[in-house]
Order: C-alpha cells, then sequence, then structure tokens
C-alpha cells in the first residue's frame, strides 16, 4: 500500500509543505514569546515547531516516538486512544 503523500499531485504536495513550515515557523514564534511570558509553554511550543519544520530531523523522530508512547499510556488508563491527525 502507497503512502498518501505519494498519491497527491505536485501541487498540493507543495501547498501541504509550505502551511507545514507556516505553521512551524508561526509556533516558534509563538514559543519564543512563550519563553518570556510566563502563561505559555515556550519550550513545547518550539519544539512542536521545529518538528514541523523539520520532520525528519531527530527531534521530530523523537517526538513522533514520544506521542506515540503517551497515545498507548492513555489508552492503557481510559481504554480509548486519542484521536491525532496527521
Amino acid at each position: 500500500m502507497k503512502s498518501i503523500m505519494h498519491n497527491q499531485t505536485p501541487w498540493l504536495r507543495r501547498l501541504r509543505r509550505i502551511l507545514r513550515m507556516t505553521a512551524g515557523i508561526a509556533l516558534m514564534g509563538l514559543g519564543v514569546l512563550g519563553l518570556a511570558l510566563p502563561i505559555m509553554p515556550g519550550w513545547a511550543l518550539m519544539l512542536v515547531g521545529i518538528a514541523l519544520v523539520a520532520p525528519r530531523s531527530r527531534l521530530a523522530q523523537w517526538l513522533k516516538r514520544t506521542l506515540a508512547r503517551l497515545r498507548k499510556q492513555w489508552a492503557r488508563q481510559k481504554g480509548s486512544v486519542p484521536s491525532t491527525s496527521g
């Protein structure tokens, strides 16, 4: 079974990449603000922003593994897995 990404047209792949980069940069910007403001979790926003900008980086892979582990723990405790998109 082929990946959904391979079945998309080039313009749709480009649009997805642009949206991912825009969201990542926006989250990194909010993360920088969050480092200065006590009510925002700046480091968490920075991590997610970096993972969106560089999806093949070690950080992104670590975040994926961590989120998968957290989903498994959630499923064991609650009996259902929260939905994720992407």
